[in-house]
């Protein structure tokens, strides 16, 4: 087995996902992992640091690339409301679940005034 090959940007991807008490601006380009480094940083910011989804901001620039966050994030969320044996994970995963479509759309169409895409209607149980 070969041994895993660092990346030559893997401090900054390491600060994006931890270092979450500042607001911080990602540019890079097609293929460089941005959605999945924003997905952990949402992630750590909702399952760690407690905050709610609805108070978290992603910008894209386009929709395609908003809806493929949301999903991962969404995939990412539901594994730790299954998975997580951490003390208030599962319950915060649970609450971010229940309040992501609501609170992507709500910001989008207070910015864009109804150019959003749709968001599913599927919600997680609380249960």
């Amino acid at each position: 087995m070969k041994p895993a090959t660092q990346l030559a940007d893997e401090a900054a991807r390491l600060s994006i996902r931890n270092h979450t008490g500042r607001t911080l601006f990602v540019e890079a380009g097609a293929g460089s992992g941005k959605t999945s480094v924003l997905v952990s940083r949402a992630q750590t910011l909702a399952l760690e640091d407690g905050i709610p989804i609805d108070n978290i901001a992603a910008v894209t620039f386009s929709e395609r690339a908003a809806t493929e966050l949301r999903d991962r994030l969404r995939a990412r969320l539901e594994q730790a409301a299954r998975h997580t044996t951490r003390a208030g994970q599962r319950e915060r995963a649970l609450a971010a679940l229940d309040d992501l479509d609501t609170a992507a759309s709500a910001r989008c169409t207070r910015s864009h005034s109804g150019s959003c895409p749709s968001t599913p209607s599927r919600r997680a149980s609380r249960h």
